[in-house]
């Protein structure tokens, strides 16, 4: 794979020509990737959010009819927009592309000024799309992930683990005594509490990491490829990072203070979703029990 700012292209093509001129035709206009197979095509956007892929009919390991679906429907979380490339110019194959429902062709041999014009125009959908898709993934008081999002991105790292058998782990949060904070200082102080918390705990998230709020002062964090020991180390780095930093609230400094419990799914039992929040939830119980800001590991079911 190569790679060339964003938005991204995927470009799936396996002909040395044909590569060489859509980089020099898209030269400056996306992040360019490039796959040379239909494997290699979707491994990439196991890992990569892609805004468009340009597919090409013809490929050494499959056709691009055969690898549509594929990719359509298994980008990180989305249907990725594809627009097809064909040296065919049979009205059949075009239209059983648009019936897959694909957006466009481009035809080879290239003409850069109709290249340029397609793609500017399916990016600029795509990233309004993107846009739109973003704010109702979000949590409107934090800027954090909700619930819905998370419970999505969970079911699809699930579906991940029965394919490769990679562990990923669940950390759930509360914040301390919150009820305390809202009845002393007002619940905007404790919005802005809330706001604290988010933006102190997502600069120790990757990119890859799933954080959000999932109830009033309840959070979750998604994080794939993440055995036990990684989850619980971040975990603890979380509980002792709050203390340290605290929000300023009727110009008074206050310590928050979280209670995190802790779930994987390792390479020998995949619960559902349902069944890893439950025992998340109940290790972050036994951490209230025990005293609350600590970090407490599920028992396995």
């Amino acid at each position: 794979m190569a790679c060339t700012d964003r938005p991204t292209i995927l470009i799936v093509e396996d002909e040395p020509a044909n590569i060489h001129s859509l980089a020099q035709i898209l030269q400056g206009t996306a992040r360019l990737c490039f796959a040379t197979s239909g494997a290699e095509a979707l491994d990439i956007i196991q890992t990569l959010a892609v805004d468009l892929i340009l597919l090409d009919i013809l490929l050494p390991d499959t056709n691009g009819f055969e690898l549509f679906p594929q990719l359509h429907d298994r980008g990180t979380d989305r249907q990725i927009p594809i627009l097809f490339v064909t040296a065919l110019c049979r009205e059949e194959e075009e239209a059983q592309g648009l019936r897959l429902g694909a957006l466009d062709y481009i035809k080879k041999p290239f003409n850069p000024v109709i290249v340029q014009a397609r793609v500017s125009n399916l990016l600029r959908l795509s990233l309004a799309y993107r846009e739109l898709e973003a704010s109702s993934n979000s949590d409107f008081l934090t800027g954090a992930f909700n619930r819905r999002y998370l419970l999505k991105m969970a079911e699809l790292e699930r579906h991940r683990w029965r394919r490769h058998e990679r562990p990923f782990s669940l950390l759930l949060f509360d914040i301390d005594h919150f009820k305390q904070v809202n009845d002393r200082f007002g619940h905007i102080a404790g919005d802005r509490a809330l706001r604290h918390l988010v933006r102190l705990f997502q600069a120790q998230f990757r990119q890859e990491d799933i954080f959000a709020r999932i109830g009033g002062e309840e959070f979750a964090a998604l994080l794939p490829e993440t055995d036990l020991s990684g989850a619980r180390e971040l975990a603890e780095r979380l509980c002792h990072l709050l203390p340290r930093h605290p929000v300023l609230l009727d110009q008074q400094p206050v310590a928050l203070q979280v209670s995190i419990g802790v779930a994987q799914v390792d390479g020998t039992l995949c619960p559902s979703i349902e069944q890893l929040l439950e025992q998340a939830d109940r290790a972050l119980y036994q951490a209230k029990r025990q005293g609350r800001n600590q970090v407490v590991v599920a028992a396995r079911a």
